[in-house]
């Protein structure tokens, strides 16, 4: 039984994509080998340790945060306590503190996978734009000196500033993509709760309300949709007013009050309860503006639930809709052709729908832990 020891800058009760990733991976590696997870105590009420389903969470003292990022001071020393203790290391990026552990996993000579979850995009302001040169030699010589890394596709990597220099030791696995239970009470309290009727079209976003999403772009359609709909939502779930490091949520008022009738905005939502909500949709919009999107989760879960997809054509995230072919791919940040692209889809649900067969094979569960279950042995075995 290995010692595994799992890091990411932010774990539960912290909800997001790498998140729900990592806690996936770590439940199924538990059930063979010992797993710590090395986070940030990100929040002055978490407990610094704690263990759940025999998983050791160990939090680091987090005084200092800057948008999205955080220092921890003691954190070069506690990884290193924690290598030490450690067969192999497993490193969530991005995370600024990952060099430390693949410099001691390097000294030590033991085996480190990076998972590449995003690079930090182009965000606004010049404080983000610091950050990014700042980062960007800590995290080349990360990749440089993994043993393995493990990217969700070959698109997003051959874009990739980091990934296309590494693709020799790049494997790739789809992300990890479960859904809940519907539930036919709930499903009708959703559709009461964001005015579904049979003749209302509802077309839904998941996913926090931060600045790379191209939510405003979303917005924009609303006029040109008029047009089209007589009836329709746009709804918005997810969580928006603190989201960490993010203020788009503010910048986006004018819009919210302009469109007020339209738009409905649910707040986060448990993720065993999005089901609930695909299966009211017309469609799933995913108007994403930014690399710091690879793949967009949610539209996968979408696809599964049977629910089509709008996603914007960038590297990774138009992935899902060209291998179910469930969907439309849209041009960045024009709202004229999303809107196209919306209503097509739209009009041909019950077609596309039935493709969610095939979503259900493509991005299988199964699949994802068997090839990282190969991947964890491969390396452990030199």
């Amino acid at each position: 039984m290995a010692k595994i020891l799992i890091s990411l800058t932010y774990y539960l009760p912290n909800i997001s994509g790498i998140t729900i990733y990592a806690q996936i991976l770590s439940r199924e590696l538990a059930r063979n080998h010992q797993l710590t997870i090395l986070t940030s105590k990100f929040k002055s009420s978490l407990p610094k340790r704690e263990t759940i389903n025999k998983i050791k969470i160990l939090r680091i003292w987090a005084p200092i945060k800057i948008n999205k990022g955080i220092i921890m001071p003691t954190f070069p020393l506690i990884s290193l306590i924690e290598v030490l203790k450690s067969d192999l290391v497993i490193c969530h990026l991005p995370q600024l503190e990952a060099i430390w552990l693949v410099l001691w996993a390097k000294l030590l000579r033991k085996p480190i996978i990076l998972v590449h979850h995003c690079e930090f995009g182009d965000a606004p302001g010049m404080i983000n734009q610091i950050i990014k040169l700042i980062t960007y030699l800590p995290h080349h010589l990360s990749y440089r000196w993994a043993t393995k890394i493990i990217a969700y596709t070959q698109d997003y990597a051959q874009h990739s500033i980091f990934l296309s220099k590494f693709l020799d030791k790049t494997e790739f696995i789809l992300p990890p993509v479960t859904i809940g239970r519907k539930n036919q009470r709930k499903i009708k309290e959703v559709a009461k709760k964001i005015g579904k009727t049979k003749t209302t079209k509802i077309i839904g976003f998941v996913g926090r309300i931060g600045w790379e999403k191209g939510i405003d772009v979303l917005l924009k359609t609303i006029p040109l949709l008029k047009k089209e709909f007589d009836k329709f939502k746009v709804v918005l779930v997810g969580p928006y007013q603190e989201v960490i490091g993010d203020k788009t949520y503010q910048k986006l008022k004018p819009l919210l009050k302009r469109y007020q009738d339209w738009v409905i905005l649910t707040g986060a939502v448990p993720h065993q309860e999005l089901i609930n909500y695909y299966l009211n949709f017309d469609c799933l919009v995913l108007p994403s503006t930014n690399s710091l999107e690879t793949f967009g989760i949610v539209q996968a879960e979408a696809m599964i639930s049977g629910c089509p997809v709008v996603a914007s054509n960038l590297p990774g995230v138009r992935v899902p809709i060209k291998l179910t072919k469930m969907g439309k791919i849209a041009p960045v940040g024009k709202p004229r052709a999303l809107t196209k692209a919306i209503i097509q889809v739209v009009k041909n649900k019950n077609k596309l729908s039935k493709r969610g067969i095939i979503a259900q094979k493509i991005f299988s569960r199964t699949k994802f832990l068997f090839k990282w279950k190969k991947v964890v042995q491969e390396v452990l075995s030199g």
